[in-house]
């Protein structure tokens, strides 16, 4: 049984779209026959016990894992057009706005909870560390958009 809850602000725009997909390891199927869609504002949990495919589908959908079998399409931003991320590496699918985060993920203790998520955002920011000090403006709006 598959359950989505979608979220007040979620459209009936399409931002990720998995077909048929399959992955194998060997002789050990992973994925067998995946399809689903995500849609831009959506919250989608992906849910089942120990060895279920889980981590094998996030894999797949941000490039550590290329599927034997079917499709795998970013949609991304309005306008723009469908990428294929099925054999992309994974900085060009992080740079399509597709990243992953782990259960062990390190935080800096001494950092708000603000300030660590800032850190990550930094990696994506056009400006440089120079133009954050300085505080030119070109920096604080691109600050304030993310």
């Amino acid at each position: 049984m598959t359950t989505s809850v979608r979220a007040a602000s979620a459209t009936d725009d399409i931002a990720y779209k998995v077909e048929h997909v399959t992955l194998r390891f060997g002789g050990v199927v992973s994925l067998n026959d995946v399809s689903l869609e995500m849609y831009r504002g959506e919250i989608l949990a992906v849910i089942g016990p120990n060895g279920a495919g889980k981590t094998s589908l996030f894999n797949a959908l941000t490039g550590v894992y290329t599927p034997q079998e079917g499709s795998i399409t970013l949609v991304g931003r309005a306008g723009a057009q469908p990428v294929s991320v099925i054999g992309k590496k994974t900085h060009i699918i992080n740079h399509l706005g597709v990243a992953r985060t782990f259960q062990n993920i390190r935080l800096f203790p001494a950092l708000t909870a603000l300030e660590n998520v800032k850190i990550g955002i930094e990696t994506r920011q056009k400006s440089g560390p120079i133009a954050s000090m300085l505080g030119m403006p070109w920096q604080r709006r691109e600050e304030k958009e993310s």
